[in-house]
């Protein structure tokens, strides 16, 4: 996540951790017992939280292996 040349960390990389945090937290606390109901509400809930659309939240910000864990 963090710029390798530099070492810095990025404001793009602290939005991305926000947003995986925020959809372990909904996916945790989701009402839904279907697996893929559940990712799309925790995906829902990170997409607003992010003030973004659903899919840009799951394409830029929402981590793969994070989602690939919430398989």
């Amino acid at each position: 996540m963090a710029d390798k040349s530099s070492g810095l960390v990025r404001p793009k990389d602290i939005r991305t951790n926000a947003a995986n945090l925020v959809f372990l937290a909904a996916y945790r606390d989701a009402d839904v017992q279907s697996l893929p109901k559940r990712i799309a509400e925790a995906v829902k809930k990170t997409s607003a939280r992010m003030n973004n659309t659903r899919t840009v939240a799951k394409q830029s910000y929402i981590l793969a292996p994070v989602l690939k864990a919430a398989e």
